[in-house]
């Protein structure tokens, strides 16, 4: 009941992806190809291409259902549409007077295809669930297929979210439940083949707000200098500074201090990054070489 539950909250928010995604998305995109630059999405809104939800979740994350909604979408072909162009980038909530707030901001879109069971276990322990469809072999003859959100597996079973949808209303709603489907197919399979898609953060290039929970900090001190999340969300644990761990991370200890000093591993010669001479001779040779042109023009 927790799983379905927590689908069918997911699901209201995943909703609004459509109008405001779209809504987010820059008024022009070109694509550069060898010969031309062409109109990456030819047409936008209701009958536009479905990449415009992905690209707009990328750009600028999921705003709750509460607060924008679909059903007064005007976006272009929509049943209440009044003008052909996309409406302007939100905001604020369709109340006219609340601050949104976007969930999700980050996450790229990925596609797969055609894992094994081996790399979806790797991915859905990697990056997170998967949504897609699983195709049961034996030897090479296509038994039968399922289609699901592949959120994890127990024992000789997938664990996934099954979609239903009712159409009996005016807007279709849909909603998930938990299913437990083979791995391997009981009739005679022999393997699997999953293709589909994934939601995931990008850890390589974390943003200066993406959570530590989600992309844990660098451990290595060279590493988070280069993270843009160092002195807000990662913090430098100075205690674990090596030989050429950069003063700018962890500034060196004062020489007045003993203790501090021989300690740090920086201060064990003079060539170490927390020694006062080399920066004077690499000064000096700095000198000599920007001085080399200027004697050239004057003689």
């Amino acid at each position: 009941m927790k799983l379905n539950s927590r689908i069918q909250r997911l699901q209201n928010a995943q909703t609004t992806i459509i109008t405001y995604a779209v809504e987010v998305l820059p008024s022009e995109i070109n694509l550069q190809t060898q010969n031309a630059i062409i109109n990456y999405f030819g047409a936008r809104g209701c009958q536009g291409w479905w990449k415009q939800a992905t690209l707009g979740f990328e750009v600028g994350g999921v705003v709750s259902s509460q607060c924008v909604s679909n059903k007064d979408s005007n976006l272009p072909n929509s049943i209440q549409a009044t003008a052909d162009e996309v409406p302007p980038k939100p905001t604020q909530c369709d109340d006219g007077q609340t601050d949104f707030k976007v969930y999700s901001k980050g996450f790229k879109y990925g596609e797969i295809k055609d894992a094994t069971t081996a790399e979806l276990k790797y991915l859905l322990t990697r990056v997170g669930p998967v949504s897609g469809q699983i195709e049961y072999y034996r030897d090479t003859e296509r038994i039968t297929y399922e289609r699901g959100i592949f959120i994890g597996w127990e024992g000789n079973e997938w664990i996934i979210a099954k979609q239903y949808i009712d159409q009996s209303g005016t807007y279709h709603v849909t909603s998930y439940s938990e299913q437990r489907i083979p791995i391997v197919h009981p009739e005679g399979g022999t393997s699997s083949k999953t293709t589909g898609s994934v939601f995931y953060y990008d850890c390589r290039n974390p943003a200066a707000d993406t959570p530590s929970i989600v992309c844990p900090c660098p451990t290595d001190l060279y590493s988070l200098a280069a993270d843009p999340r160092i002195g807000t969300i990662c913090q430098a644990d100075c205690s674990k500074k090596q030989i050429d761990t950069p003063e700018d991370i962890c500034p060196c200890p004062d020489k007045k201090d003993k203790v501090a000093w021989g300690a740090d591993p920086r201060t064990a010669d003079k060539t170490g990054i927390c020694s006062a001479e080399p920066i004077r001779v690499v000064l000096s040779v700095v000198a000599a070489v920007l001085a080399i042109p200027f004697l050239v023009i004057l003689f």
